[in-house]
């Protein structure tokens, strides 16, 4: 993979609680397990990238926290060219909430901080520095939809293929992001009770009083539970 492949996207730092179960509305359970790691789509793009021996680099935007140091740090150690991965002052960090229970269901909250902040205008900027001579450029729509518009036009206007994962959007991808010439990558789909869509839950073994391996889906590390 000699080509660079630029992603211009999020990060998030996700702060996961796991129970048994998850809570339902008004409730409050006692959980398990609680851990926090550098996540988001766009993040964990350019860390899969990086760890593929690709030439990863990252546009993107953290706040003035232990969060947006922890996660520059976690690309930057795997070779990610982090560069125009830019610090808001007055900006707290990207959050994902995570509520995960033992047979693999999740509910998420995301509180995008720093990654509102990344504009059209700051892509326009990194146009002809960043995206020239892109081999790919990755999207994804967890910054705001022009921003996500901008980075498909300047890489079309550089001649770099464009590819969105859009996973989790609700009602479909808005046709402007369709109308711009990207390729989508897709993960299965199954359907739901209510009609829709989702992506399957990964399989999770049930925790028991030994450690037991967990693969959380496209989270960058394997990670060990048992119960407390």
């Amino acid at each position: 993979m000699a080509e660079k492949v630029v992603i211009v996207g999020s990060l998030n730092m996700d702060l996961v609680a796991c129970a048994a179960r998850i809570p339902v509305l008004g409730e409050t359970i006692t959980g398990h397990t609680y851990f926090d790691e550098p996540g988001g789509k766009g993040a964990n793009q350019a860390y899969a990238v990086a760890r593929l021996g690709g030439r990863a680099a990252m546009l993107g935007r953290v706040g003035s926290d232990d969060f947006g140091r922890r996660m520059r740090e976690n690309l930057r150690q795997v070779g990610c060219d982090v560069s125009e991965l830019k610090t808001i002052p007055d900006s707290a960090s990207g959050i994902a909430l995570i509520f995960v229970a033992d047979d693999g269901h999740n509910s998420i909250i995301i509180v995008p901080g720093a990654n509102n902040r990344l504009s059209p205008q700051d892509v326009d900027a990194e146009k002809e520095h960043l995206l020239r001579g892109a081999g790919l450029v990755l999207l994804q729509l967890e910054n705001p939809l022009p921003t996500v518009l901008a980075a498909a036009r300047a890489g079309r206007a550089v001649g770099a293929p464009r590819v969105g994962g859009w996973a989790g959007v609700r009602g479909g991808v808005p046709a402007r992001v369709k109308g711009n010439g990207l390729a989508r990558a897709a993960r299965p789909r199954t359907a739901t009770p209510a009609g829709g869509t989702s992506h399957p839950p990964p399989a999770v073994p049930r925790a028991g009083p030994a450690r037991a391996p967990l693969r959380r889906g496209s989270r960058h590390r394997r990670q060990r539970y048992r119960r407390w």
